[in-house]
Order: C-alpha cells, then sequence, then structure tokens
C-alpha cells in the first residue's frame, strides 16, 4: 500500500511498520507538518522511534514532536551502534507501549532504509525469537527488500541485527519496578545459603556473557610497558592525552564509560604512581574534569594532592588547596594552574571516603550512596574522573549505582543485571571480582555485588530522598528462553541451539575480518 501525502510520498506501510523516507533534510517543514500528522491520525500511529540526531553535520534532520517519541541519539549517520545499548533501548520501547494499541509503530531516520530497516527487522525478529524459538534473519530483509528496496544497507548494520540479537537471546533486560526490587532485596539479603541466592546467579550469569576479548583488543596499550597496571583499556575506548609536556608520552590507562543518560559521562583510572602524577593532572585538565572520586581513601597522593599549608608543584602544574570538609566522605576543592596558560585555572572537587570500602563495614552502602550523592550534586559540564588502585575495583559498583539513580529518577524502575553488563563491555573487570574465603566455596563473597544490592532498607530510604513513590506491583519480569535460527550467505537456514550461537560469537570475534557469512558456512557441518 502507498501513501500519496504532499510529503510522504515514500511511505509505506507493511506489516505493522511504517518505513519514511524523508525527501528532504530537514525534515517536515511548514507547510508539510500538516501532512505528516495527518498520516499519524489516519494510521491509528502511538508511538514514533527516531534513530536519527536533529542535527547531523550541518544539516537539520528532524524536529521533535509532542507524540510519545523514543529518540535514539548514539546511532551515528554512517555508523553503527553498541548492541547493548540498542537492545536496551528496543526493550523500553518495547515494555511501554500501549499493549491495547493496534496500530502500527512510526519508525525513521535520514533516508528510512538502513537504521530504519535495521532496527525494524531487531523488533520482528526479537518477537519471532520469543514466539517461535527460531529466527531467519536474511530471509526477514529479503521480505522488507520486497516492499522498500535497500532495507538494511551495509554488512556493518546486518552484523548489528545479529549482535543485539545475540545479546537478547543470552540475556534478556529484567527490568523491575521499585517495588519488586525491593522484594527481591529483602528476600536475598536474608536467604540461606548466601551462595545460591539469585544475586550469585545473576553474577554467574553476568561473568558468563561478558565480552571475550583478545590481545588483539588491546594493541594500543601493548605499546607502552606499564608495569604498574595489572588492568588495560581497550583499543575502542582508550583516552588519549592531548596536551603536550616534555618527556611525557599521550598514552594513559583511563577509558569513557558511558551513564544512564550519556555515552561519556566518566572517565576511569588508577591511582596515580608518584612519576604519573603529571599525567594525571594532564587527564582532568586536558578533558575540563570538574570532579574527582576516590573509590580508596587518597593515603599515597602526597606527590600531587596540596595540604592547607602547602602547594604543590608537579612541573608544569600547580596545585592549591581551596578548602575540605569531612562529613561521612571527605571533600576536597583544588585549584589548578599551569605554566603558560596565566589566565587559565581548572577548579576541581575530589572527593574520597574516610575508610576503606570492605563489605565488613557497616558503614561502606553508606558512603558509596555518599561518593555518588556528592558526585550528581556537583555542577560541572565535564566527565567525572573515577578511580581506584587498579582502575576497576569499586570503579564498576561507583558508575553502577550512579547509573541506576538516574533510570530510578527517570523511570521510576531499575535493570541492576543490565547496568552492570552495560558496564563490562567498556572493562570486563568492572563489578566482577570474587574474594574467597579459605577455600571453602560456600563462604564465596562478592563485594561488589553486594554493595550494588545493599539492603531494602538502604534503597527505600534512597527511594525516599529522590522523591519515588513505591507503589504496589505486582509485575514480574519475564526471561525469554529461545533457541535461534541463523542463516548464511544465501539465505540456507541453520538451527542451532545456544552453544553453538556462542561458539558462532567467539569464532567471529578470533577471526581478523572474518564475515559472518562465512563463518556461518564453516559451522554447517557442526549445526
Amino acid at each position: 500500500m502507498l501513501y500519496c501525502y504532499k510529503f510522504f510520498k515514500n511511505a509505506i506501510f507493511t506489516s505493522l511498520y511504517i518505513f519514511i523516507y524523508l525527501k528532504t533534510f530537514t525534515g517536515p517543514k511548514q507547510n508539510t507538518v500538516a501532512d505528516f500528522w495527518l498520516m499519524i491520525w489516519q494510521d491509528n500511529v502511538e508511538q514514533v522511534v527516531m534513530l536519527t540526531n536533529l542535527m547531523e553535520g550541518n544539516k537539520c534532520k528532524d524536529d521533535r514532536r509532542t507524540v510519545t517519541q523514543y529518540h535514539y541519539t548514539a546511532w551515528p549517520d554512517h555508523g553503527i551502534p553498541d548492541p547493548l545499548c540498542l537492545l536496551l533501548f528496543h526493550d523500553h520501547v518495547t515494555r511501554t507501549q500501549n499493549s491495547g494499541h493496534k496500530g502500527p509503530i512510526l519508525v525513521h531516520c535520514s533516508a528510512g532504509i538502513g537504521r530504519t530497516g535495521t532496527y525494524i527487522a531487531i523488533d520482528a525478529l526479537s518477537e519471532a525469537g520469543k514466539t517461535q524459538n527460531k529466527i531467519n534473519i536474511a530471509e526477514y530483509i529479503k521480505k522488507m527488500r520486497r516492499n522498500r528496496m535497500n532495507m538494511v544497507q551495509t554488512y556493518e548494520q546486518y552484523k548489528t541485527i545479529f549482535l543485539t540479537l545475540l545479546e537478547l537471546f543470552r540475556a534478556p533486560p529484567a527490568v523491575l519496578s521499585t517495588t519488586e526490587f525491593l522484594q527481591k532485596s529483602q528476600t536475598e539479603m536474608s536467604s540461606k545459603p548466601a551462595n545460591s541466592s539469585a544475586f550469585k546467579k545473576e553474577l554467574q550469569r553476568l561473568l558468563v556473557v561478558r565480552p571475550q576479548y583478545t590481545k588483539k583488543d588491546y594493541k594500543v596499550t601493548s605499546q607502552f610497558h606499564d608495569p604498574s597496571a595489572s588492568i588495560h583499556p581497550l583499543d575502542k575506548y582508550v583516552l588519549f592525552l592531548t596536551s603536550n609536556v616534555p618527556n611525557r608520552g599521550s598514552y594513559i590507562n583511563a577509558i569513557n564509560v558511558p551513564s544512564f543518560t550519556n555515552q561519556n559521562v566518566f572517565i576511569i583510572t588508577n591511582y596515580p604512581t608518584q612519576d604519573d602524577a603529571v599525567d594525571f593532572l594532564r587527564l582532568i585538565t586536558d578533558y575540563d574534569s570538574g570532579v574527582v572520586v576516590c573509590m580508596e581513601p587518597l593515603y599515597n597522593a602526597s606527590k600531587w594532592l596540596p595540604t592547607i599549608v602547602r602547594t604543590k608543584q608537579v612541573t608544569p602544574f600547580t596545585v592549591k588547596l581551596q578548602h575540605e570538609q569531612t562529613t561521612e566522605i571527605k571533600s576536597s576543592k583544588i585549584e589548578i594552574t599551569k605554566k603558560g596558560f596565566n589566565d587559565k585555572a581548572w577548579s576541581v572537587e575530589i572527593t574520597e571516603p574516610l575508610d576503606g570500602l570492605e563489605e565488613n563495614n557497616s558503614k561502606t552502602v553508606t558512603h558509596i550512596l555518599g561518593l555518588v550523592s556528592f558526585a550528581r550534586n556537583t555542577e560541572t559540564d565535564g566527565p567525572i574522573v573515577v578511580m581506584s588502585r587498579d582502575g576497576a575495583a569499586l570503579c564498576g559498583v561507583f558508575c553502577a549505582v550512579y547509573n541506576l539513580i538516574q533510570q530510578l529518577t527517570m523511570d521510576e524502575e531499575i535493570d541492576v543485571f543490565s547496568a552492570v553488563r552495560l558496564l563490562q563491555t567498556r572493562r570486563p573487570e568492572l563489578c566482577s571480582t570474587m574474594r574467597q574465603e579459605g577455600n571453602d566455596e560456600s563462604n564465596m563473597e562478592t563485594a561488589e555485588e553486594w554493595s550494588l544490592h545493599a539492603t531494602s532498607a538502604d534503597f527505600k530510604r534512597l527511594f525516599e530522598s529522590l522523591g519515588i513513590i513505591v507503589p504496589e506491583d505486582k509485575r514480574q519480569p519475564s526471561f525469554a528462553k529461545c533457541l535461534l535460527t541463523g542463516c548464511c550467505k544465501q539465505g540456507v537456514i541453520l538451527s542451532f541451539n545456544f552453544w553453538k550461537l556462542e561458539k558462532i560469537h567467539r569464532c567471529w570475534l578470533g577471526k581478523e575480518g572474518g564475515k559472518l557469512e562465512t563463518l556461518l558456512e564453516t559451522l554447517v557441518d557442526d549445526c
């Protein structure tokens, strides 16, 4: 069926979707807005999924609407999104739609074929996997192309469909309402034995589904000899220092980590050695960070951290203490100036716990929430630097709790598993360490996992401080346990179970430049 509106001449209705092709790059103009809304009204559309940014390059793509619009802002034109981020976005769209609504979903990007086709394929095939226990990616793309040419334009977009569905079927999101989360926390904290609790099973599942990186993913860090680091940055997330200091390079063991709402809110790094203090100050000034969160007390920071009576010189930087305050946590405000930059000063808030954040410390949860609250309440336009001895221990806890509070505030729901899983795509060691007391496996404990869930009372107080009313809610999260059917280049169906899907995934990761179709073909005999 072809709709011949004045503006949307290329809007094609197929199944439950409308594919939109914007013939201009400015979206609906003043004289075509009425046609846009006429189409939405006529087809009983209640959801609009937008996959293009409002501005890309110097061209305005579209305008915001008052209809329920789900705007995915992290999908660049001529690029691909993170599969897990796209999965979480799709899950939110799916869960929040009106179940009684029978009209189509309007999906659009710029050309209405690449990103639009990718999203629609993920949506349709995820539902098929849940209801039919099998899918055929190539066949569905051919089906879309019979209605609109070039749906899913590139190999990278095809790969995004595969990886996003892989993430879904390996471990679907498990979002809980505030009521469900409090009930779960209360139940699990009193469960016996502790090692058989749902929390432990969640952690074990996280360790199974977290990314498995190889040496080729750490090529940058392999070029630098860093004996002080036990954990290294992945090439695709590593940050580089941009300022010039004599006899110092551009490498630093630091990565970008996303928050719930922004891709690059956090910078995670390790405590600098005495010799590397200048690089730590370069990191702060190069990226204009206004907040530094330390997950352990700063006992060995005498090289760069000033006191009330002593300013510190770390050539070419001068660091002065402006004031400090101690409550449940310690906070210090410092000023950094740089030689040759007389008109520039960086004001930085630094916070640290008074004691080590240990599980057997009754104040640990309070201190973690205090650190998060400090960072949330400190106004800054730059990223938040989060650091620990190895750049992982409890850094993941801080980022996860920060992100989950954002999720609670915005959506009044929470998904601890997905929050940690997303962090582990940037650094697998985040929220993954396990401490074993003696050799008794029954005593195995996880400080990070324990800190994330805290206690029901702690989170009840947190909800109240955020102004969140906990309603009576009997909804239960659903867990899809599905088989997946893949396809090779010719569209031949290959049925394989979970472990074979995992085998394909790992084989793919281990191949340099290997294409998905080729890898699937090589595994025909196994399947």
